[in-house]
């Protein structure tokens, strides 16, 4: 997690004004944020999927919003992460969504493309894997808090 934190706070500011200057060798910001970015979204939704099925095998690790939270955080990153890793859309969204989504960029931040209507932003993302994390944080510091009574 640590370490997706540290690609996170890379990639949270990249905009289009950033994407497209040179870095070193001939490659561009583009280049390092696609992969690094393409690396975030396998990393952070295998971490929901992980937690989802720990969620399964022992219900008393996290309050039942928090499990909710989990499970549709799992789900929103899917979206995104089947194509990414499969080059095919997500079944559910197979007649809508581009086998490959399209990274860009706007004046605020990373976005992918995922069909000719929408954009899944970057932040958006980043924000709501921060919010579930501070709900397991916050139900852990409960649970040693009573522990401790």
């Amino acid at each position: 997690i640590q370490g997706l934190g540290i690609l996170d706070a890379e990639l949270y500011d990249i905009n289009k004004y950033d994407i497209n200057k040179y870095v070193a060798n001939d490659l561009t910001v583009f280049d390092h944020v696609n992969i690094k970015s393409y690396l975030w979204v396998l990393g952070v939704y295998e971490f929901f999927r992980m937690f989802d099925q720990q969620l399964k095998e022992n219900p008393s690790i996290a309050d039942s919003e928090t499990a909710i939270s989990i499970n549709k955080a799992k789900i929103e990153f899917a979206r995104i992460r089947i194509p990414l890793a499969k080059m095919e859309p997500s079944k559910k969204h197979e007649k809508t969504d581009y086998a490959v989504p399209k990274l860009g960029a706007d004046e605020n931040q990373l976005g992918w493309q995922i069909n000719d209507n929408e954009t899944i932003w970057y932040r958006d993302l980043s924000d709501l894997a921060i919010s579930i994390l501070n709900k397991v944080r916050a139900f852990r510091i409960q649970e040693n808090l009573q522990k401790q009574v």
